[in-house]
């Protein structure tokens, strides 16, 4: 056989095997979605078989460490996210993970360096926030106090701060009627201040348990439509335990509401969450909230509280783009019936990190709402039934030193079958934020 026989022979053979195997971005693609969909086992193999062909390929080394990471191999994970930024120094997102790594690892020193040198790049709001939080945590482990405040200044204009109906006549059983002049919407221009302090205390055991608390406080102005303006305080705390991939709040609170210059109601109760990342890139959140709801003056408003709620959050691509799908349902049983009511709701969410530390966000709501009984009896049919969709868009802006700034829009239509509470809402607002 001659040289050039052989070498058509070789060249045969090769496209023939190539032809019967998957391409290598085929298998890559395929361990990318096994590891998405949580099949660990299957994901890791597969990568690890791949890693073994390219060894030195920045994307399988990658994947191969999120897989090892989600499996608890936590030194595979790290020895994968290091071969990565040992071809590109820059690979923030190969860093961040190989700081979370040293984080479950408990070696809370060259985590903090790590984080340090991602948050040297300027990474997203979303990224920054995940970070200082594991920062709080890492300092925790050093002292036993950990404590941090945010405030919030904002304009708003508001087309119906009053929640007035959007018809001046509606229909009732004796025909229709006027709406009073003063409960049509009132627009307003206002401005409002919030602040909150967070803190976390150590109990004892690093990364499990510990005693978290804080307060906020909130206070609006608005021009011409005083009677329309609310003050907000909550003070809250109880224990939380965090793990590798899970973390449980377990918080008692107490609220108070001052509306048009009076008290109107105190809330007192329980409001427990728990986060499981399924994998660094899927999220499952569950809330929920059991309370007593106690009206200064209107005691047949009195009423338990109780809802649940599930929100399930998708992260996508390096730069951690997120999907979010969220469902829940709610009963409150109040003294009077027509102020019981009870129902369900649903939302979808977003959130696209853009160039320049910038966050466009957006979110989807809708909730039904049915009550006990008719809220005026001699001009209703039958008990009222809401039904609400609020579509709310914004733009967050974060800049150096804790300094930040928001501008959002807010539509609310909340549809019923008593047309005084039948109306349309629309909601601008800036504002400006520090937290440190």
């Amino acid at each position: 056989m001659s040289k050039l026989q052989a070498v058509v022979c070789l060249f045969l053979c090769v496209a023939v095997c190539a032809a019967q195997d998957p391409s290598f971005q085929d298998r890559f693609m395929e361990a990318k979605k096994a590891l998405a969909a949580g099949e660990l086992d299957r994901a890791y193999d597969m990568l690890t078989q791949l890693f073994r062909e390219r060894p030195g390929n920045a994307d399988i080394n990658l994947a191969l460490g999120l897989a090892a990471f989600a499996k608890g191999k936590l030194s595979h994970a790290a020895l994968a996210f290091d071969r990565v930024l040992q071809q590109n120094p820059d690979h923030d997102r190969a860093r961040l993970e190989l700081a979370r790594t040293y984080f479950a690892m408990n070696q809370y020193d060259l985590a903090r360096e790590e984080f340090e040198k991602v948050l040297a790049h300027n990474p997203p709001p979303a990224v920054r926030q995940n970070i200082e939080k594991y920062m709080q945590r890492i300092r925790a482990t050093t002292k036993p106090w950990d404590v941090w405040t945010r405030f919030e200044l904002a304009y708003s204009y508001d087309d119906n701060v009053n929640f007035g109906p959007s018809h001046e006549l509606i229909e009732t059983i004796l025909g229709p009627l006027q709406v009073g002049e003063d409960s049509l919407p009132v627009d307003a221009h206002g401005l409002s201040v919030s602040a909150s302090i967070s803190g976390v205390y150590d109990a004892g055991v690093k990364q499990k348990w510990a005693l978290a608390g804080g307060a906020d406080y909130y206070q609006n102005w608005l021009q011409d439509a005083t009677e329309q303006e609310t003050q907000f305080f909550r003070i809250s705390g109880g224990p939380e335990w965090s793990g590798p991939r899970s973390r449980l709040q377990l918080p008692v609170k107490a609220e108070h509401i001052v509306y048009s210059h009076e008290s109107l109601v105190s809330n007192f109760g329980l409001g427990p969450a728990f986060l499981y990342a399924v994998s660094p890139n899927l999220h499952l959140i569950t809330s929920g909230a059991v309370e007593y709801r106690d009206y200064t003056e209107l005691d047949e408003r009195d009423a338990p509280y109780a809802g649940i709620g599930q929100v399930v959050r998708r992260y996508l691509t390096e730069k951690r783009h997120m999907l979010g799908a969220g469902a829940g349902v709610f009963a409150e049983e109040a003294d009077e019936d027509a102020y019981a009511n009870s129902g369900f709701e649903a939302s979808c969410s977003g959130e696209a990190n853009l160039p320049g530390k910038t966050t466009l966000y957006a979110r989807l709501k809708y909730k039904d709402t049915l009550y006990g009984d008719k809220a005026v009896i001699d001009l209703q049919e039958e008990e009222r039934h809401d039904q609400q969709v609020q579509f709310t868009v914004g733009l967050n802006k974060a800049f150096p030193k804790g300094w930040g700034c928001d501008a959002r829009y807010q539509f609310t239509d909340n549809s019923s079958n008593f047309g005084l509470y039948d109306y349309d809402r629309n909601v601008v607002s800036v504002s400006a934020l520090l937290s440190f």
